[in-house]
């Protein structure tokens, strides 16, 4: 949900996660709807390279009644649906995390962190040590194995 301050305006709009993205941006087409004034101008850069772009105070509140109160946003050409980029500038406030099970893909984001630090790489680093010191194969090994057997049964049937 997304709220002018100096308007009290509250609209719900489709929201995009971008870890690519060092600042949350409006799209420019919302901030006209919904007559969000420019506050200022910033130069962004992007991969359309640099671009002089407005700077706008709005208020975001998340599905999870997470806000952010004044949050000086850029503009940006963000096509027709999406509203919202979130940009580094809050996703480093909290945790963010993606998880894929069984083909559901969940996303989720708490603030403020609270942890425990979660690290997949550190994890499978550590099972790997233990697996190494009993005997037992890593997953990578496992995985590579596949793949050559595999590999291995394509080429018999050419």
């Amino acid at each position: 949900m997304l709220e002018v301050p100096s308007q009290k305006t509250f609209t719900d709009t489709e929201a995009l996660w971008d870890t690519g993205a060092t600042a949350t941006a409006i799209s420019d087409a919302l901030a006209k709807r919904l007559n969000i004034p420019p506050i200022g101008k910033v130069v962004v850069h992007a991969a359309h390279g640099a671009k002089e772009v407005n700077q706008h105070m709005v208020d975001i509140l998340l599905p999870n009644q997470v806000g952010f109160r004044n949050w000086l946003v850029t503009g940006a050409d963000l096509g027709a649906s999406l509203g919202i980029l979130i940009g580094m500038d809050i996703i480093t406030l909290g945790d963010f995390s993606i998880t894929n099970v069984n083909g559901s893909t969940v996303a989720s984001f708490r603030t403020p962190s609270v942890g425990p630090v979660i690290d997949y790489v550190k994890i499978l680093e550590d099972r790997d040590a233990r697996n190494r010191s009993t005997g037992e194969k890593s997953q990578a090994q496992k995985n590579r194995e596949k793949r050559n057997r595999q590999s291995q049964k394509k080429r018999k049937r050419r």
